[in-house]
This record gives structure tokens, C-alpha cells and sequence, in this order.
């Protein structure tokens, strides 16, 4: 025995039914439909107007199509062994590059060496200094004291 799934109800107005049926039916159609844009006086030129950015993003651009062109062309020139030449000499360059830094970068290390080993001795005679200063103050000060009392026995 098989059910129907609908309700059925009972003195029921069917013009209630239609007006809602219609109004579900508007619903989704307006679901669909695009609202018009705003009308515009003229295409709007901001987004074809170069900014500075753009200028310099549009320079680079055709710099890097212009050195692959050049590139392009040279390889078809000069072939494949050229290239490879290039490549030996610029690895050559970069060796010798890579060297010179590391000398440099030894001598600065010598250099800084150097430098620590003379401030900590200058801090060292430096700190003796003023302790030899302190102690010569002292000096005067009790020299000074042992005058007073003289001065005083004195009089």
C-alpha cells in the first residue's frame, strides 16, 4: 500500500495557492535577472591611464624582451660553443670573484682582531690609569689633611 506524500488540506481558498505559486515564481526569476548597471557618461579612462608603476613595470617588460631577443639572436649567431665559452669565462670570473672576497674577508677579520686587541689593551692601561689617579688624589688630600693639622698645631 503506497502513501501519497502531499497534504491535503481542506477548504483550502485556491486563489491563496495561486498567489503564492506567483509569488515563488517571481522570486526565482529575479533570482536570474542582472540589474542594469548605472549609466555612465563615458568609458571610464582610469584603468587605461599609465601611473608611474605601471610605466615602469611596462619599461622592464620590454627591457627583458629586448635583451632575450638580443640573446636569441647571438645564440643563433655564434651557436652553441660561444655560448658555452661565455659560460667557462664567466665561471672563471665568479671563481676568482669569490676568492678575492674571501681574501677580503680574512683581512677584515685581521683587521678587526687587531683593532679588539689594542682597545682592550688601551682599557686595560686606561683602568691602571685611573686607579693610579685615584691613589694620587688620595695622596693630596691626606697631604692636604696632614697640613691642616700642622697649620692648626701651629697657630
Amino acid at each position: 500500500m503506497e502513501l501519497d506524500s502531499l497534504v491535503y488540506i481542506d477548504n483550502y481558498d485556491l486563489t491563496e495557492a495561486e498567489k503564492l505559486i506567483k509569488r515563488e515564481a517571481q522570486v526565482s526569476a529575479n533570482k536570474f535577472q542582472l540589474e542594469r548597471p548605472e549609466k555612465t557618461d563615458a568609458i571610464d579612462l582610469k584603468r587605461f591611464q599609465l601611473n608611474e608603476i605601471n610605466l615602469d613595470n611596462i619599461k622592464a617588460q620590454i627591457e627583458y624582451q629586448e635583451n632575450r631577443s638580443i640573446n636569441l639572436e647571438l645564440f643563433s649567431k655564434y651557436g652553441n660553443n660561444q655560448w658555452k665559452l661565455h659560460n667557462y669565462q664567466m665561471e672563471q670570473i665568479n671563481k676568482n670573484l669569490e676568492k678575492e672576497l674571501e681574501t677580503l674577508l680574512s683581512q677584515i677579520e685581521s683587521v678587526n682582531l687587531k683593532r679588539k686587541q689594542e682597545q682592550e689593551f688601551c682599557f686595560t692601561k686606561l683602568k691602571n690609569l685611573k686607579e693610579k689617579q685615584r691613589e694620587l688624589i688620595d695622596r693630596i688630600v691626606q697631604v692636604r689633611m696632614a697640613n691642616d693639622q700642622l697649620q692648626a698645631k701651629l697657630e
